[in-house]
């Protein structure tokens, strides 16, 4: 991730803008994990439950699959 593609305010990830190369990237990186374990070592961490954890990832990931080409995707903390 580039300093142009993210935005940080007092030491705190805001947002990310994703294009087609980091989707790709963070796709094949997170196809590659095992997805309910490393859920399971976050909801640890922050008191979530699993499942939450692991909803989040997949939501997370069929939206990297959408994009292709010159789109692009935001992700922002509201």
């Amino acid at each position: 991730m580039t300093a142009e593609s993210m935005l940080i305010t007092e030491d705190t990830l805001d947002s990310a803008l994703i294009d087609e190369e980091m989707a790709e990237n963070l796709l094949y990186k997170l196809k590659n994990q095992n997805i309910a374990r490393l859920s399971c070592e976050i909801a640890e961490d922050w008191d979530l439950p699993a499942n939450m954890v692991q909803e989040g990832f997949e939501t997370i990931l069929s939206h990297l699959e959408l994009v292709q080409g010159d789109t692009s995707l935001l992700y922002e903390m509201i």
